[in-house]
């Protein structure tokens, strides 16, 4: 997957701050205590998977826009000798490339709404700091400034299983358009289900809902019709995860601020969804095991938007679903390299519905 008998990565300035680390470039198993964010723990994770089969672990290079030519470019150049490709993980607030490498950008965390401003921020003010890359990770961003534009093609690194939350538990929908306060309260006097709940529908819907797509009005539409349906066909079950989901540790819950974005979402639209708790219809704060809803018995559907980072499922974990559908942003430029994205992180067939833009 990568040449060279060495890696080097980057990760965001701000991820290191506090930290105390040995030097300017130091192994990458320094990090393995470091109260990292879960975005970038897994990003990292996943790119010690595929560098593997190379003589050494990582390396985690500091700043590295610190070298930029002469001699300091020199001094690091001693210093990853055997080194050449570079992996730089950005939270969408800076890029960074290693001059003499072969680079590649690696995003993490750009399914949150704050991470798609900085990203869409970057991408106008600073569009030449894309052109050292040679490819995006697991992503298909156009890059767009206001004078020019950059394209990056896509390298694929499939994912490897998640680690499993300790206990998965839902809660029944219900949203008073008039209040989120009161549709708060009323969930938690409806109390708790276990997931096993969920298994005695004949179809089973899980949707991991993420900011960035709840920002866009005709995935909000989309979704508001998919949980209107859903009242009226009893023997259908939908799981909505909350938006941050999927960055809760497997001892965390996503908390009342996420669930308030998810139900202010469905609340702008114009469709009708009724005033009343849903017997068929869930929330999850966690993320919901793949392995368990393949021993479920019920037809399952797992549906994604492209603002979902797919790598956030091994394509072992897709298999454990009937079928997946993703739903696509108009906005989104490279749908040829989308589809190819895609079909490489999962492993499997899909669909993929353009949505229209409102």
């Amino acid at each position: 997957m990568f040449s060279g008998r060495q890696l080097a990565i980057s990760v965001p300035a701000a991820e290191l701050r506090g930290i105390k680390h040995p030097s300017a470039v130091f192994p990458v198993g320094e990090l393995d205590r470091a109260p990292l964010s879960i975005a970038l723990r897994r990003a990292i994770n996943l790119v010690c998977h595929h560098a593997a089969a190379m003589d050494a672990p990582p390396l985690v290079v500091v700043r590295p826009e610190m070298y930029p030519e002469g001699a300091s470019l020199a001094w690091l150049q001693e210093r990853i000798k055997g080194v050449e490709e570079h992996v730089g993980i950005s939270d969408g607030s800076v890029v960074k490339a290693i001059p003499g490498l072969r680079n590649h950008l690696f995003f993490c965390g750009l399914s949150t709404e704050s991470g798609e401003t900085r990203f869409s921020g970057l991408a106008e003010r600073a569009t030449e700091g894309f052109l050292p890359f040679n490819s995006q990770i697991n992503s298909a961003r156009a890059v767009r400034g206001r004078h020019r534009s950059v394209r990056l093609p896509t390298k694929a690194l499939p994912a490897i299983p998640g680690e499993d939350p300790f206990e998965i538990e839902l809660e029944n929908f219900y949203l008073n358009p008039w209040s989120l306060e009161d549709s708060l309260g009323r969930m938690a006097l409806f109390g708790r289900r276990p997931l096993r709940t969920a298994f005695a529908y004949r179809r089973l819907t899980i949707v991991p809902t993420v900011e960035a797509a709840l920002a866009d009005p005709a995935y909000r539409l989309r979704l508001a019709r998919l949980v209107s349906t859903h009242f009226f066909d009893p023997d259908s079950c939908l799981i909505l995860q909350t938006p941050l989901a999927f960055l809760a540790r497997p001892d965390e819950e996503d908390d009342d601020g996420s669930l308030k974005k998810l139900l202010a979402a469905l609340r702008d639209t114009p469709t009708a969804i009724p005033r009343q708790p849903a017997a068929n219809i869930f929330i999850a704060r966690r993320r919901v095991p793949p392995k368990l809803v393949s021993v479920s018995g019920a037809e399952t559907t797992l549906i994604l938007s492209d603002a979902n980072a797919l790598w956030s499922y091994a394509p072992e974990e897709y298999r454990a679903f009937s079928s997946i559908l993703i739903l696509a942003r108009q906005g989104h430029s490279y749908r040829t390299q989308f589809y190819g994205m895609a079909q490489e992180l999962i492993g499997r067939d899909h669909l993929v519905e353009w949505l229209t833009r409102i």
